[in-house]
Parts: structure tokens; C-alpha cells; sequence
């Protein structure tokens, strides 16, 4: 008796042992920011928090059953369209032909139908199963996308400003081009313009100094100053 005693303590001991670690299991995944899910070698769900529920809008009758089956959760979202397509056995079957194989970490993306898109990574356990996490990262996905429209629209200013530039060079060479032809113009101007005024002025600085000489020679009057006058203005 005493030693079925002992061994009826014994086992009761253990059994409160594993019940406060699978308790302490339980409350660490519940309090995880991320949804859990944790299926044995069978295939068989042994723990997921409310947060993997919610993510992923699972209904409670799901997990109301004595044992929730991965099958039963892949065949419940393949048929509301969750993997994007109607061929619901085939997908079903698909998905459970992976589990099967042996299992290795995976990580992957998925956009929900509701447009959540969710980051999920699988983990296997020794001595078979898995474990899988899911994370919203909507606020990861938000900021990529506003990266994404910043760096468009960077290089949208920086192609306009070099366009901006490209057109104000050819302008500032064409005006170049312009001023250039304007000096040229200008030059051959002056030139004809100077040929032009001074070929009257020298004729006319030449009468003025013969018409001194000859008064000079003889006359003598108030012209002679006039024409003196003359010639220096000319001169001038």
C-alpha cells in the first residue's frame, strides 16, 4: 500500500508539474504580439492564441471540436477563397502533401482577402510538428510603399530639374550665340558707320583748311576766325 501510495503521489506530483508548464506555456503564447499556432506530428492542433484567430478570422466552432486538424483549417480557408483560387480538394491537398514532408523553417508573405498582409515564418519541433507565427505588418508595408512614392517622386524633381536645366543651357547658348552675332553686327556697323561719317568730315576739313590757306595768303576779316573755328571743330 505504501509504496502504491508513493507512486499514486509520485504520478499526481508529475501531473501538476506538467499541468503549471503546459499553464506557463499557455499564458507566454497568449501574450505574444504575434498569432501562435503549434500542431504535434500528426498534424494535430495543440495550442494557438486568440491573436492567430483573429489575424486570420477564424470562427470559434473551429476550435470547439475534441481536436481541430491542420486539414480542417486549410479546407476552411481554401473554401473561402483565402488561397485565391476555387479548386478547394486540390489546394487542400497540396498544402497537406507539404506538411507532411519533413519540416523545415519557411518564411513568406500573404496578403489576406480583407488586404492584411501577413509575414508568416514555420519553425519544426523535435520529434516532429511545427510551429507558426503570424505578423501583421501593415505598418512595415505602409512604410515601404511610402519609401517607394518618396524615391518616385525624388527622382520625378530630379529628372524635371534636370530637364529644367538642360532647356535653360540651350537657352543661355542660344542667347550666347545671339549676343555673339549682335557684337559682330554691331562691329561691322561701326565700321561702316565710322567709313560713312568720316568720309564727309575729312572732305569737309579739307575744304576748311584750303579755304584758311587761301585766306591766309590775303584776306583778312572776321571770316578768318569763323573758318579757324571751323577747322578745330572738325578736327575735333
Amino acid at each position: 500500500l505504501l509504496g502504491a501510495f508513493q507512486d499514486i503521489t509520485a504520478r499526481r506530483a508529475l501531473e501538476s508539474d506538467l499541468r503549471r508548464k503546459n499553464e506557463l506555456v499557455t499564458s507566454v503564447i497568449e501574450n505574444l504580439p504575434c498569432g501562435v499556432s503549434v500542431f504535434d506530428s500528426d498534424l494535430t492542433l495543440v495550442a494557438a492564441n486568440a491573436e492567430f484567430r483573429r489575424l486570420l478570422a477564424f470562427p470559434d466552432y473551429l476550435f470547439d471540436l475534441p481536436t481541430t486538424h491542420f486539414e480542417d483549417i486549410i479546407r476552411f480557408n481554401a473554401a473561402r477563397g483565402e488561397y485565391g483560387t476555387e479548386q478547394v480538394e486540390a489546394t487542400v491537398q497540396v498544402i497537406l502533401d507539404r506538411a507532411r514532408a519533413p519540416a523545415v523553417a519557411h518564411q513568406f508573405e500573404r496578403l489576406r482577402p480583407d488586404g492584411t498582409p501577413l509575414e508568416i515564418r514555420g519553425s519544426p519541433m523535435p520529434g516532429g510538428g511545427f510551429v507558426t507565427t503570424y505578423t501583421d505588418i501593415t505598418g512595415t508595408v505602409e512604410s515601404e510603399e511610402a519609401l517607394e512614392l518618396a524615391n518616385e517622386n525624388l527622382e520625378r524633381r530630379v529628372t524635371e530639374r534636370t530637364e529644367e536645366l538642360t532647356r535653360l543651357n540651350s537657352e543661355l547658348v542660344r542667347a550666347k550665340a545671339e549676343a555673339d552675332e549682335a557684337n559682330t553686327s554691331k562691329t561691322r556697323f561701326l565700321a561702316a558707320a565710322s567709313h560713312d561719317i568720316l568720309q564727309p568730315l575729312n572732305a569737309a576739313r579739307l575744304y576748311a583748311t584750303t579755304l584758311v590757306e587761301r585766306i591766309d595768303k590775303g584776306s583778312v576779316g572776321k571770316e578768318i576766325e569763323l573758318v579757324r573755328n571751323m577747322d578745330a571743330s572738325l578736327e575735333a
